[in-house]
């Protein structure tokens, strides 16, 4: 059981300069990204009952691209060389977006938390797509995210 993703809303949110229509655009793609995820491996369901997990996400926060820039230091030389250092150690690319997030997985039936976490996610540095449009990064991460809860989850 998947709840609705949830916005966070403490004093030390990490949305910067984000509008509400990026928010909510942020929060869709978790929602749909986690669902399609967990939908691979377990039947979804509306209800808890016996035998079920609920699953709740928290967005955190995010980081949008930088327009145009995010994508040329893939692409020339100097950005392309740092960019892939980045990638060969894990790091954020430059200029590009990220998310963060929290989980919380449950026994449905008893409201017991099983495991939690809190994750901050980006795409590959060199993912030239992910950074065509501000919140591509995010939308990439949100991806991402949902399918390395099936890994906890193992």
């Amino acid at each position: 059981m998947l709840t609705p993703v949830a916005l966070y809303a403490g004093h030390d949110a990490g949305f910067h300069d984000a509008s509400d229509d990026d928010k909510r655009e942020v929060l869709a793609a978790l929602q749909s990204s986690f669902a399609a995820a967990l939908g691979r491996r377990y039947t979804l369901v509306a209800r808890p009952g016996p035998r079920t997990l609920a699953v709740r996400v928290t967005l955190t926060g995010f980081e949008k691209n930088t327009p145009v820039l995010a994508t040329l230091t893939k692409l020339l030389p100097l950005g392309l060389i740092r960019n892939t250092i980045k990638s060969a150690n894990n790091e954020q690319g430059t200029l590009s977006g990220s998310l963060s997030y929290a989980v919380e997985v449950y026994d449905a039936s008893t409201d017991r938390l099983l495991r939690a976490f809190v994750a901050r996610r980006y795409p590959n540095a060199m993912n030239v797509a992910a950074t065509l449009r501000t919140l591509d990064a995010a939308r990439s991460a949100a991806r991402d995210g949902g399918l390395a809860l099936l890994d906890e989850l193992r």
